[in-house]
């Protein structure tokens, strides 16, 4: 695990971003397939 906290540090602050947006995309999606989910 402390190997990705390095890798972390090396990232540029865009590269960190672009990584932090994905993420939250895929949260996001997640989520709604959940919301959907639950409602049916």
């Amino acid at each position: 695990m402390p190997r990705d906290k390095e890798k972390t540090a090396e990232m540029s602050e865009e590269e960190r971003l672009t990584t932090l947006r994905r993420f939250g995309q895929e949260l996001k999606e997640d989520l709604e397939k959940t919301a959907k989910f639950v409602r049916e």
